[in-house]
């Protein structure tokens, strides 16, 4: 078996795979949204002096010096196996974590040279939850009751005044929902349209958060709804998760 990472391909047996984890990344919202995938190669450049031994560290750094390249390990007959990281289909590409040479000592950069190598890359899970947050605030603002205030006067203290007998309850309905691979839908008002201020409205779409090589992720959309109601509520919750 031999390993290749991008058009580099390692001499057939020279280095291991010594470890490839998946680990599973949640959303806001605790639903699965994608995995990461870590592969680490173990290898042993075998020369007979050091400068040979400086060259092919220099081959292999240069090698591994660039991201986005896929990385595989194939079988004697030249198939992929079962360890790869496909670096198009990926979220952000395959990545070079990290190149590193664990051993000291003894016949370390004298007859050869160990190195280990961590490659890394994320992946959309493919029956993904499109919404990655979602949060919503209901305020209530008055009770329906009478309306006062304290008018100033040219000398003395301020004078209270009685303005209404009855006022209108406002309420704001606002929230915010983040989608994984493009925008959500706003969620609905939960009172009817009669009692919206429709002229106020509010509706925003923001830019993606992550900007990954292949894919954008996380598509911000807040909205806000402003009602007024003669009969006054004495409470209005909002909803607790996406529906």
């Amino acid at each position: 078996m031999y390993f290749k990472y991008g058009k580099y391909a390692h001499p057939a047996n020279e280095v291991d795979v010594t470890s490839f984890s998946g680990r599973t990344m949640y959303s806001k919202r605790n639903r699965v949204v994608f995995s990461r995938h870590t592969l680490t190669l173990t290898g042993h450049i075998i020369q007979s002096t050091q400068a040979t031994i400086k060259t092919k560290i220099q081959e292999l750094e240069a090698a591994y010096a660039f991201d986005l390249e896929d990385a595989a390990l194939y079988h004697d007959d030249d198939t992929l196996s079962a360890h790869l990281l496909d670096n198009s289909s990926s979220i952000n590409g395959v990545r070079v974590r990290k190149i590193e040479y664990p051993k000291g000592g003894g016949a370390e950069y004298a007859t050869g040279r160990y190195f280990r190598i961590t490659l890394e890359a994320d992946y959309l899970n493919t029956s993904v939850d499109q919404v990655y947050s979602f949060s919503e605030t209901v305020r209530l603002i008055g009770t329906g009751g009478t309306a006062w205030e304290l008018i100033p006067r040219f000398q003395g203290p301020p004078v209270a005044r009685k303005l209404f007998t009855q006022t209108p309850q406002r309420i704001i309905q606002f929230g915010e929902t983040v989608g994984v691979t493009g925008w959500t839908a706003p969620m609905s008002p939960l009172l009817p349209l009669l009692s919206e201020h429709l002229e106020r409205r509010v509706i925003e779409h923001s830019s993606p958060i992550k900007i990954g090589v292949h894919v954008k992720l996380l598509y911000p959309l807040k909205y806000k709804y402003e009602f007024s109601l003669i009969d006054p509520l004495p409470i209005l919750r909002p909803r607790v998760d996406w529906n």
